[in-house]
């Protein structure tokens, strides 16, 4: 009897010392499973904005999208939806993404559409767009020559779950090729 009893109350202590060391170890694992979700999420928002970017430059290089005005319009903008667009306005472009409802990436809503417009000098004086002209010392440019290039602003938003990753780049596009000129920002 005194054996079953001493047996009990051994077997009762090596139990609550295994729960009462387990448990913190469970909570940590719990915290870190969280915090690897909210990585895989933030990183899935970054490049689904990524994907925006990508269907801008092709839509660019291939001369779906371009301004209609020579000389190039520094207020010409384009608004990418998700169907349906919004109504175009003034020197506003408003289209639909190239992607199908089916495998849909939300890299653009109605609330924050992908845009494209050009890179602009911002002396709050005058809009004059930046040119890219790889044969000059200093490739940005106000003046434009005959092999100089318009910089286009890309910007996309990236939504997974609660997350939401913001990319703005510049862009040169020559001949069917879009050269990437750096990130910008990521918010």
């Amino acid at each position: 009897m005194v054996r079953k009893s001493l047996f009990r109350k051994v077997i009762g202590s090596v139990f609550l010392t295994v729960i009462l060391v387990g448990a913190p170890f469970k909570l940590v694992s719990v915290a870190e499973l969280e915090e690897s979700r909210d990585e895989i999420k933030e990183a899935q928002s970054f490049y689904t904005a990524m994907a925006g970017i990508h269907e801008a430059m092709a839509r660019l290089a291939t001369g779906e999208i371009q301004d209609p005005h020579n000389p190039p319009n520094p207020d010409w903008q384009v608004e990418i939806y998700p169907a349906p667009s919004p109504e175009s306005r003034g020197d506003t472009l408003c289209i639909r993404t190239v992607q199908r409802q089916e495998n849909f990436l939300p890299y653009c809503s109605s609330n924050d559409p992908l845009i494209i417009h050009y890179l602009l000098d911002g002396d709050g004086v005058s809009k004059e767009i930046f040119y890219y002209d790889p044969s000059q010392p200093e490739a940005r440019s106000l003046n434009p020559d005959a092999g100089s290039l318009p910089i286009y602003v890309i910007t996309s938003t990236g939504v997974e779950g609660s997350k939401k990753k913001t990319i703005q780049t510049e862009v040169v596009i020559q001949k069917n090729q879009a050269y990437l000129q750096g990130e910008v920002g990521r918010r």
